[in-house]
């Protein structure tokens, strides 16, 4: 994607995608227009589940939000 407003990293290990997080940093009208950011879509092959892969990636993009700003960083709740 070529808008600077997503975010997608991936969690790679031997060539085999094991992970992957994305961040969407919105524009925003109050808080004197910074923006807010939104991790979702953190998916983790099941195989490789408690290893801290999901923490990893989200760590990144939590980084990444700060670097961009945004001075509120939410993310929808697992339905799992």
């Amino acid at each position: 994607c070529q808008d600077p407003s997503y975010h997608l990293v991936v969690y790679e290990e031997n060539g085999r995608v094991l992970g992957t997080a994305m961040l969407f940093v919105q524009k925003n009208l109050s808080h004197n227009g910074r923006p807010i950011g939104l991790i979702g879509n953190v998916v983790i092959d099941n195989s490789t589940r408690g290893r801290g892969i999901g923490k990893s990636l989200t760590t990144h993009l939590i980084g990444t939000a700060r670097g961009s700003g945004c001075y509120n960083l939410t993310s929808p709740r697992s339905k799992s």
